[in-house]
């Protein structure tokens, strides 16, 4: 017949044929996925930390310590996912403020899709955390300067690029020193390519990846 699969969802099964006698030019399935992270830090310069019951995360050991993350639901605003994300693990609401920077992974699942992350900061409305037992191992409130010299993130690795991006943002002129070197000559929307096997890089060693920083730099 001459037809090409084209994507499956919600019970339908969607092919496709093209007609003219011409290379075919229909759009092809989603290929993309987005997640986000949120940085929540409170007026005594304290981040909203978590530890997970499962996946990646939970297979780097008890004591790795992560800001709340999870991918964007269909047709949900970045904002919105952020926030839900935050109240559903952790029980604390809180305030979108921006977005700090995006990570950008190609085949990052086993569908071979690109993945968006996108890190945000959020100010919170509540400090009580009630955590969600079944994503969750613990949450609590860690002073940022003890996150960011936590053995985790070895530096020049995406995530230590992340979350000192997201501390600068928060404590810039605030107060506290921040360990470490300061990212102020980092320029707007940078790429970082990591190389393919790094031993720093999340999910599968193939193709760059990349970060970009919204965050102004004078």
């Amino acid at each position: 017949m001459g037809f090409s699969y084209h994507h499956a969802k919600d019970g339908a099964l969607t092919l496709t044929r093209w007609l003219p006698e011409t290379e075919c030019t229909l759009p092809s399935s989603s290929s993309h996925q987005v997640g986000v992270g949120i940085c929540v830090v409170d007026a005594q310069d304290r981040i909203l930390v978590v530890q997970e019951r499962r996946g990646p995360a939970a297979a780097r050991g008890k004591n790795f310590w992560k800001v709340p993350t999870g991918l964007v639901d269909h047709a949900e605003d970045l904002a919105e996912a952020g926030c839900r994300e935050v109240l559903e693990e952790t029980g604390v609401r809180v305030a979108f403020e921006g977005v700090v920077a995006f990570r950008q992974q190609h085949r990052a699942s086993v569908e071979g899709n690109t993945d968006l992350f996108f890190l945000c900061k959020a100010r919170p409305l509540s400090s009580e955390i009630q955590i969600q037992e079944s994503e969750l191992v613990a949450a609590k409130w860690m002073p940022v300067k003890e996150f960011l010299e936590l053995p985790l993130w070895p530096e020049g690795s995406a995530y230590w690029f992340l979350n000192r991006l997201a501390a600068e943002s928060f404590l810039e002129g605030r107060g506290p020193d921040i360990p470490g070197p300061r990212l102020a000559q980092v320029p707007l929307f940078r790429p970082l390519a990591l190389p393919r096997g790094h031993p720093t890089r999340p999910g599968p060693a193939s193709g760059p990846l990349f970060i970009y920083s919204g965050v102004p730099r004078l």
